[in-house]
């Protein structure tokens, strides 16, 4: 008993640690997306101003090409050329845009939701280890355990491990809805089995 109670304390030294950790990283995530958010918000107020710094440009040069068609047709060639790689160069801007910070934050942001998720599954399994060693702390003579992860769409089992158990062919199973912190029982009502 003394020994489970050593490390019923180290567990629930780990459980308050990872819980800390989990409540950085969930802060840490909510300011990368506030972060990101207002990074998208810069870059595409400036790709706004540059295009319509290219559209100003482009009307400058579609102007500038009018006055130069009207002087002079014959030996406009090569200032022509000129105005075309003007005009290219101001369709490349109005194409240009940067979307590798802002990409560079959404994978950042993926990975940060993937160490979210690992947390939260890391300090499932260490609350229910917990209530695991607590239940064998306050009571030795549990026959059976709860085998499978506590997820949505998930399957629980029912395993036997005590070789005094019953066979579960010989019981009936009533399930319970029982809140994270351990109060109270829900009683889940049609889900009765009768082997």
């Amino acid at each position: 008993v003394e020994a489970l109670a050593v490390q019923l304390t180290q567990r629930e030294g780990e459980l308050i640690q990872e819980k800390a950790e989990v409540k950085k990283l969930a802060n840490f995530l909510k300011q990368a997306s506030q972060d990101a958010k207002k990074l998208v918000d810069e870059e595409r107020a400036f790709a706004r101003a540059e295009i319509e710094n290219a559209r100003a440009a482009v009307q400058r040069v579609e102007e500038a090409l009018q006055e130069h068609e009207k002087m002079s047709r014959a030996t406009g060639k090569q200032d022509l050329e000129e105005l075309m790689k003007e005009v290219q160069e101001a369709r490349r801007i109005i194409m240009l845009h940067q979307p590798s910070k802002v990409m560079d934050m959404e994978h950042e942001l993926c990975a940060l939701r993937i160490q979210l998720a690992e947390k939260s599954k890391r300090s499932l399994l260490l609350q229910k280890e917990l209530a695991r060693s607590k239940g064998v702390k306050d009571n030795l003579s549990n026959l059976y355990e709860l085998d499978g992860a506590e997820t949505l769409g998930s399957y629980l089992r029912i395993k036997p491990c005590s070789d005094i158990a019953p066979e579960l062919s010989k019981c009936s199973i009533q399930w319970y809805r029982v809140s994270s912190e351990g109060g109270k029982k829900e009683l889940i009502s049609g889900n009765v089995l009768y082997y």
